[in-house]
């Protein structure tokens, strides 16, 4: 008997956005929700607040707030 643990708290940034939508491509996603998600994904801006002051918005590449797509992404640690 084997036991294999991962501690996967911080992944959920670090996940990239192109290996994700090529995932769900493979897994058969319909090409409509694969847009809209690449969509919702490419216009998302970040800017940080220190204080009172603000840093110029930049794009987000990496990270994802669903488990499902985390799923997804890391479905290949079980094979």
């Amino acid at each position: 008997m084997f036991s294999v643990f991962l501690d996967a708290s911080k992944t959920f940034g670090r996940i990239d956005h192109n290996l994700l939508f090529a995932k769900l491509i493979k897994h058969n996603v319909t090409m409509g929700t694969v847009r809209l998600l690449l969509s919702w994904f490419r216009q998302q801006t970040i800017q940080i607040k220190w204080v009172t002051n603000f840093s110029s918005p930049f794009t987000v590449t990496n990270g994802v707030l669903n488990p499902y797509l985390f799923a997804v992404y890391f479905d290949q640690l079980s094979d």
